[in-house]
């Protein structure tokens, strides 16, 4: 009885380790997602077109990118992407995030939820670089 014990304790121990170390790697995975999204030029003058200014802001309501408020200074850009709800009306919403080993899906809504842009990125081979796919822009009423 003991050693059933002891057998189950290194079980739920082994899994934890191993759940935990998938768990990072998905981290490092979004991380360089992330980086490579704010850092696309297409992607930025697509979301520029929303909104102009030197600033970017992105509500993460749900933080399924960021989980505290994150900036990302681009060539031409500053990109905010923030938790709290903005104070301004000069912001595009994370609607929607899904995010496999290869494909990629974001939509955005602006902050009057009257326009969304929808982004597919994939990834080739398993390298850690994302490319557009698919990227279109359409009225919501």
């Amino acid at each position: 009885m003991k050693n059933n014990v002891i057998y189950s304790i290194i079980i739920l121990f082994l899994f934890s380790f191993f759940n935990s170390c998938a768990s990072i790697k998905e981290d490092k995975q979004k991380d360089t997602f992330i980086q490579q999204f704010v850092n696309n030029n297409a992607i930025i003058s697509s979301l520029e077109s929303f909104y102009g200014g030197k600033v970017i802001t992105i509500y993460d309501e749900n933080k399924v990118l960021v989980k505290a408020n994150k900036t990302f200074n681009t060539e031409s850009k500053t990109v905010d992407i923030v938790i709290l709800k903005p104070k301004n009306d000069q912001y595009i919403t994370i609607k929607n995030f899904i995010f496999n080993k290869n494909l990629t899906c974001l939509t955005f809504l602006t902050s009057d939820r009257e326009e969304g842009i929808v982004f597919y990125l994939k990834r080739k081979d398993n390298k850690d670089e994302w490319k557009i796919s698919n990227m279109f822009k359409q009225q919501t009423r």
